[in-house]
């Protein structure tokens, strides 16, 4: 049987990109197997993270979480740092670059992310703070109580909550002032920050600071700020005045308790 030239090249061709393949895979999965396949690092994984946090499907972004964490692990926090510190992209990119950061890294992150709580952004500084929280630092602890007196509001909640969790020193003074900032009340009613500001402190369990909340008793068109309010100093001083009574009889009963001491 006589074999043309042509139709053996063909088999020579097909038989060399056969072979081609099957090394080529053998080649990828033993360095995938002792961990030598190469993975982008500095700037190439900055700009790879960056397009996958722009092309995100949704701003749920636990499953990208379960990306980076599988494939770059900690080699993504600096680059992750790094577009959360750039002005130039968008805040809720850079907003999911804080977390993921923060997830990834741990507490080695805590100090890195104290420049963000001066960010020009609101959104950056909400997400520093919510970080700094979650990582619980004792380190970073002073660097939040400034936030207390945030232009934002929502900034000012999460700040509370962050002095909350962290205790610096001086906390219990920084939420008395926080429940006399004008700036947290408007229309006679309290906007959020003094709720939060309240429950901390009981939580912080600031027994001696009853008297000096007496004149939260006086916000007579927020009544659910009156009950709150009534509500910390039971718990704070362990007295219940004119149980069963009307709202307006406690508080008059509190204003006088309050005004002996």
């Amino acid at each position: 049987m006589q074999i043309s030239l042509q139709s053996s090249k063909k088999c020579l061709t097909a038989d060399a990109s056969a072979f081609y393949l099957i090394a080529l895979a053998t080649f990828l999965f033993c360095a995938s197997a002792h961990g030598s396949v190469p993975k982008p690092r500095g700037s190439s994984l900055q700009h790879l993270l960056q397009k996958e946090i722009r092309n995100r499907p949704s701003n749920n972004f636990d499953s990208l979480l379960k990306k980076w964490e599988s494939t770059y692990s900690t080699a993504a926090v600096q680059p992750l740092l790094s577009i959360a510190a750039d002005r130039k992209l968008s805040d809720p990119d850079r907003y999911i670059a804080v977390m993921g950061a923060a997830k990834l890294g741990g507490t080695a992150t805590a100090v890195p992310i104290i420049p963000l709580l001066k960010d020009p952004s609101w959104m950056i500084r909400n997400a520093a703070l919510r970080a700094l929280t979650a990582l619980r630092d004792p380190v970073t602890a002073p660097a939040i109580l400034p936030l207390l007196r945030d232009p934002a509001l929502v900034v000012r909640v999460e700040a509370v909550t962050a002095v909350e969790t962290l205790r610096p020193l001086g906390a219990t003074e920084a939420l008395l002032e926080t429940l006399q900032n004008r700036a947290n009340y408007h229309g006679g009613k309290a906007q959020w920050v003094p709720q939060h500001a309240l429950q901390a402190l009981v939580k912080l369990r600031a027994k001696n600071v009853a008297p000096k909340l007496a004149p939260l008793l006086n916000y007579d068109s927020d009544s659910k700020f009156q009950h709150l309010t009534i509500n910390a100093l039971e718990t704070l001083t362990g007295e219940n005045r004119a149980p069963g009574r009307p709202l307006a009889e406690k508080v008059r009963e509190w204003k006088r308790v309050l005004a002996k001491q």
